[in-house]
């Protein structure tokens, strides 16, 4: 893993017509990309970082559910790494050549606790280097990560989602909400998301986006914004969660996602006073 380097803007490739590929991991797995840009969203708490790969029509060549893992040294020369979901305001791999972008919460270097239960402590790392380090230009090497989306219940075809998510946990739901919905080719006829925030300016993330997949597909989507944390709370101790989250019936399919104590509470509670069997549950 080479050292943090400054440098102009990686090639780019001329022309609009090239044909999209797969950026190059190399041997050894990893590829290379460059850190372009930071800026807060809305009045949230979460900062949105773009990266430039080296040609203009290339793309992560990601999954649906997959992460993207970033490595580099910090300041010290100690290793920082982090696995996220990459942000698609637009949505398609058309929208993402030659680019991508990651939401992540602000770090603070006066409430370390808060971060750390929102991503875990190497996330968390990663994070500081990147707010507090990283200037336009700067490489960083990228890998594909883990793809947890995974169905492993008996019931087929899916027809039913269930959303649970807290903070940016919302990321990777936003692509999901995406591909399940439009169409005559999927099966899924109704998608429920209860979304969770600590701090109501928290859902200027993607509070614009998931209204107008709404406004698209109102008859399917039914879409819940609770301000609350699944920290230490069981989803049955917030009645609007409770409300929200519909009976288990074969069909069915629920992904937790967000910060790892989140994901316990949520599956306790759906599989111990919901019904939800554990392999119908998918945690991101």
């Amino acid at each position: 893993m080479g050292q943090k380097v400054q440098s102009t803007r990686l090639p780019s490739l001329k022309g609009k017509s090239a044909k999209p590929e797969v950026l190059d991991y190399g041997k050894n797995g990893w590829g290379v990309c460059s850190f372009a840009s930071k800026q807060r969203l809305g009045k949230s708490n979460y900062i949105q970082y773009h990266f430039d790969l080296p040609k203009r029509n290339e793309h992560l060549g990601l999954k649906l559910g997959q992460e993207t893992s970033l490595c580099t040294l910090d300041a010290d020369g100690y290793v920082a790494k982090g696995n996220f979901y990459t942000y698609s305001p637009k949505g398609g791999i058309e929208k993402k050549l030659g680019k991508f972008s990651l939401v992540l919460p602000e770090y603070k270097k006066d409430d370390p606790d808060t971060i750390e239960y929102l991503v875990g402590k190497e996330n968390a790392n990663m994070i500081r280097v990147l707010q507090t380090e990283f200037k336009s230009g700067d490489e960083i090497a990228i890998q594909p990560g883990k793809n947890k989306l995974q169905y492993r219940g008996e019931y087929t075809p899916v027809t039913d989602m269930v959303y649970i998510a807290e903070g940016t946990g919302i990321v990777p739901i936003l692509d999901q909400v995406r591909a399940v919905l439009p169409g005559k080719q999927s099966s899924v006829k109704s998608v429920n998301v209860i979304w969770v925030n600590q701090q109501k300016g928290n859902f200027d993330v993607v509070s614009d986006l998931l209204e107008a997949e709404y406004v698209r597909h109102k008859t399917k989507l039914a879409v819940d914004c609770i301000v609350d944390s699944l920290q230490y709370n069981s989803p049955a101790d917030n009645s609007q969660i409770d409300d929200a989250v519909p009976e288990y019936f074969p069909g069915v399919m629920a992904v937790l996602s967000g910060p790892q104590d989140m994901q316990y509470n949520a599956m306790d509670y759906l599989t111990q006073e919901r019904g939800y069997p554990e392999d119908c549950i998918c945690l991101l």
